[in-house]
């Protein structure tokens, strides 16, 4: 035997869900349509530069030159003949790569089905949602075609540019393993405003439906018949995506609106 959830909480559920999407939407027309870069599981940390210098050597030469016309007016610039002489430096620098920092996430097909989650749900409010690999690869093809040549670049720098040039806030949603959770993962949520370095809204969830924490089923046991939680069993990461998302649109709507 089996109890099922009522329909009625379902209904009640979505039209909460619709009046955020509601609510969000009004206030981020307000706002003049800011521009949302997701960083997919990672975070834009304080390391200024993807290389780090271990070793540094210098160079120095000097040497004696034939002018013509005039000297260099300092006597310490010519030798005893009369002949200017010129001095050059030069520094050599050693670096090597940090490795890239590494997160564990949901896996491959779960993941596109977390970010699609979050993505339609966004989307479904008019938000303007940037992909941070994007803009650093249109950053990167700009200074490119600047410099005329190839450049040898550092992410953090390329990063930092495309999105101060394509982007007005940062949403970073990183995954942390919790067995506990819908899908073993919970999620901390932050926003921050590029222009001046604000945490805008912070937070953290586990993604659950409100509804699904009400679910339960009638089981049998040692005991009889009883109520056995069944919260994780219909939550997918698509769902949990779209609550994650529905939780960042109230964060932000009563951040906004005030």
């Amino acid at each position: 035997m089996m109890a099922e959830p009522q329909q009625e909480d379902s209904v009640d559920n979505e039209a909460s869900n619709q009046e955020i999407v509601r609510s969000f939407s009004t206030i981020y027309k307000k706002k003049g349509k800011p521009r949302l870069a997701v960083f997919w599981n990672r975070k834009f940390d304080d390391q200024l530069s993807q290389w780090e210098q271990v070793a540094r050597g210098s160079v120095s030469m000097q040497a004696s030159l034939e002018t013509e016309g005039h000297l260099p007016s300092s006597e310490s610039e010519k030798d005893a003949n009369g002949k200017a002489r010129a001095k050059a430096l030069g520094s050599a620098y050693i670096e090597r790569k940090n490795p890239a920092q590494y997160r564990h996430g949901l896996g491959e097909t779960s993941d596109f089905e977390f970010g699609s989650g979050f993505v339609q749900r966004m989307s479904s409010a008019g938000t303007k949602i940037i992909d941070r690999s994007t803009i650093m690869r249109l950053m990167q093809s700009n200074k490119q075609d600047t410099a005329g040549a190839e450049v040898i670049t550092d992410r953090q720098v390329v990063e930092t540019d495309a999105l101060k040039g394509y982007a007005d806030y940062i949403a970073e949603l990183v995954f942390t393993r919790n067995s506990s959770a819908p899908v073993g993962m919970s999620f901390l949520v932050t926003v921050k405003d590029i222009n001046t370095g604000e945490i805008v809204t912070m937070f953290k969830s586990d993604g659950e439906p409100p509804t699904v924490q009400q679910k339960a089923k009638l089981q049998v046991t040692d005991h009889g018949y009883d109520y056995v939680d069944d919260n994780n069993s219909d939550i997918n990461p698509t769902d949990v995506g779209g609550q994650i998302a529905l939780e960042m649109m109230s964060a932000l709507t009563q951040v906004w609106i005030n």
